[in-house]
Parts: structure tokens; sequence; C-alpha cells
């Protein structure tokens, strides 16, 4: 592999609470890619994750305690999973702080943004 490859390639991990979710955000993930950047994929009850040609893995984790040890360049995670627990089990994981983010339905937000207009949202 090249050095050009190895610093373009990241780890991704998409943290979700509902099964249906992953299901559709797996989707989402793949028709982001053409068919042929992709190298491999697993989808079943018990693991799921996308690796792409240039190295890029892309996991999905549960949001539990059991995923502590990954790292990962970045970390898009789905509506609802409480900010505190986001913040405390998978913020350890990213190689940069920055790099946190959440899935609604319309975009991607960064982790930040998305907790400060909840907040909002909530104060009203």
């Amino acid at each position: 592999m090249n050095d050009l490859t190895t610093v373009l390639r990241q780890r991704i991990l998409i943290v979700y609470s509902d099964i249906e979710w992953r299901d559709e955000m797996f989707s989402k993930v793949l028709d982001a890619y053409p068919h042929d950047m992709i190298n491999k994929m697993i989808k079943s009850r018990c693991g799921c994750w996308i690796e792409l040609k240039d190295g890029t893995m892309i996991r999905f984790v549960y949001a539990s305690d059991a995923a502590r040890g990954i790292r990962a360049n970045k970390i898009i995670a789905q509506p609802g999973i409480d900010e505190t627990f986001l913040y405390t089990v998978f913020r350890r994981m990213l190689i940069s702080d920055s790099d946190m983010y959440v899935a609604t339905d319309t975009e991607v937000k960064h982790a930040a943004i998305y907790y400060i207009d909840e907040d909002t949202r909530d104060a009203k």
C-alpha cells in the first residue's frame, strides 16, 4: 500500500441504538460510494461494517459500554443517544476531539452544534 493511501484511509464509527436506523444508515452509506470503491461489506444481526478499497473502515457499533477500545477518526451517532453517554464512552475513541457528528433525517451535524440546538429547543 502506498503512503498516500495510508494517509487517506480512515476509521469511521457509526453509533446506533436502533437496528432499523442502522440498516437505513448502512444503505445510505453504500449509496454514497460508487460500487467499485467497496472492497468488502458485512451486514448481519451481530456485525455490520463496510471496507473501502483505500482501506477506510466504516463500522456500525451499538451504543453500549461493550464498544470501548475501538479507535476512530470520525464518529457519527444516531439522534436520541444521550449526550452524556456519547461523550463519556465514545469521545475517548476519537483520534481527534472535533470529529463527532449526529445524523439527522436531513443532514449530518457536528455533535456540539446538534446538542446546543437541542438544548435551545427544549428551553422554548
